[in-house]
């Protein structure tokens, strides 16, 4: 009786979880279709671009393209100082905007910017199924506040900015990572070149440490996608790959960036510019070191352990140094609030959590609102130095400061269905079946993983829970690969 009841009322919750989706999907489509295509101005050289080429056969990269933008979107040409609209994006993503460019603007935005917001709101699932972690009531409705009304979330929403497309792919990636899902997680990755400043790192790591930790099928995944992408557009486009070359060498003479390296290293016009340059480099070498030593030992070692603090820190590196950074971009570091909150749920510091969240988001605001450039100096729809450098850097001080907390979310190491098969070692726990619990925030670093899985060999009755019993984070199932040895019975 009980079980039917649970039965009935877990599906009742289902029926109304999506009821509450489809409402939200239908009033957020009417609200962005009435009220905020107009500021979709990033997306609309990519509409104006895909629209020249799939009804004239134009070039996305011609002139005309940023011509016709600029008409629209300032209704005269650009001055010298401002954004030229030019399409300064692969090829590719013309043919995955695909029918879109043939609808009318406001109706192909906002389709785009709902698209978006439900990629965000994707991206959140997708990473509480990560760490194996479903929030209490508080916490998740924090966590959707902060995926929906943050700074860089709603400006992205509101520029419609394709590096949230970016973003998406990367979860799905590690989403496929962690399920050992390799070739759905290499045709993600494929598909997040679209946005080549926020992946410049991190892909050809994963590609590496894949090919040496004996998941291939990543590598060829991504390059047969990458190569299908490509081949299309040269098939498309012959020319295209010259032409997207002139257009992002052409960018930084228009457009204004704001590398954090860059500021950090340029306070003062009076500083000579080789001087800053040097520090630039010596700063940029610095923050790469961390990178360069977790990943000579995920892939040259074979340890993976403490992997997504790993994947982390070289996300966050890459847009600490990247030559051309947007703010916009920073959602690529949201799985490290999601992990602080995670933490701090464990840790019953809800009113920690609480105004963390506060802080972080009225925070970022209040920030930008009194750092705006004034309009009359050309400020609008800008961003001041110090709104590019505030974030980055807090996670990853943090990010360095404190790696052993991620131990308690290791998506490689807490997976029984991620052990290797065959005899080289994938991840430095080995193969037997790992639970890592909770433990204080002091003891953390007390006991390595590989020491643990060890001990949990030799003696399976650790703490009272033996290795046939189903482990914390998520159950074995039929196709959860068995240790080689079996512990010995007692």
């Amino acid at each position: 009786m009980k079980a039917a009841n649970s039965i009935n009322s877990r599906f009742a919750g289902w029926i109304l979880l999506i009821i509450g989706a489809y409402i939200f999907a239908v009033a957020s489509s009417i609200a962005i279709y009435q009220n905020l295509t107009a500021g979709a101005t990033d997306i609309y050289p990519t509409w104006q671009g895909g629209k020249l080429f799939w009804e004239d056969g134009l070039s996305p990269y011609d002139d005309e393209v940023g011509i016709q933008s600029q008409l629209a979107i300032y209704d005269r040409l650009a001055k010298d100082d401002e954004d030229e609209f030019q399409f300064v994006y692969p090829f590719y993503l013309i043919i995955l905007f695909g029918p879109l460019a043939l609808l009318e603007f406001q109706l192909a935005a906002a389709i785009f910017m709902e698209f978006l917001l439900l990629l965000l709101i994707g991206s959140l699932v997708l990473q509480l199924d990560i760490l194996g972690w479903l929030p209490k009531p508080i916490t998740l409705a924090l966590l959707l506040l902060t995926v929906i009304t943050s700074y860089f979330s709603v400006r992205g929403l509101l520029l419609a900015q394709p590096a949230f497309l970016a973003f998406g792919f990367h979860i799905a990636a590690y989403w496929g990572i962690a399920y050992r899902k390799d070739g759905f997680a290499g045709v993600m990755l494929a598909l997040s070149t679209i946005k080549p400043q926020t992946s410049y790192i991190i892909i050809p790591l994963l590609l590496l440490w894949a090919f040496r930790n004996d998941r291939r099928q990543l590598v060829t995944s991504f390059f047969t996608t990458f190569i299908l992408l490509t081949s299309i557009s040269f098939i498309l486009r012959p020319e295209w790959f010259s032409e997207w070359r002139d257009r992002v060498f052409n960018y930084s003479n228009y457009a204004e960036t704001y590398p954090v390296a860059h500021i950090l290293t340029h306070p003062f016009d009076e500083i000579p510019d080789i001087v800053s340059l040097i520090a630039q480099i010596i700063l940029s070498v610095l923050i790469l070191i961390p990178v360069g030593r977790y990943w000579y030992k995920a892939i040259v070692k074979q340890d993976s352990t403490n992997f997504f603090w790993g994947v982390m820190l070289a996300t966050c590196a890459s847009l600490l140094i990247a030559p051309r950074v947007a703010t916009t971009y920073y959602i690529e570091l949201y799985p490290v609030l999601f992990m602080a909150a995670y933490l701090l749920e464990k840790r019953g510091s809800y009113t920690l959590l609480i105004m963390g969240t506060l802080f972080f988001l009225i925070g970022y605001w209040a920030l930008h609102i009194t750092t705006l450039p004034p309009v009359d100096e050309n400020g609008a729809g800008k961003e001041a130095p110090i709104v590019y450098v505030v974030f980055p850097i807090l996670v990853y001080a943090w990010l360095y400061a404190k790696p052993e907390l991620w131990l308690r979310a290791d998506i490689l190491q807490t997976r029984p269905g991620l052990r290797t098969k065959g005899p080289r070692r994938l991840f430095s726990t080995g193969e037997a079946q790992v639970v890592i619990a909770e433990p204080e925030a002091e003891s953390v670093a007390e006991a390595k993983p590989a020491e643990k899985v060890k001990e949990t060999i030799a003696n399976p009755a650790v703490d009272g829970a033996k290795l046939s019993e189903p482990p914390a984070v998520s159950a074995p199932t039929d196709e959860t690969p068995k240790p080689d040895t079996p512990p010995a019975k007692e």
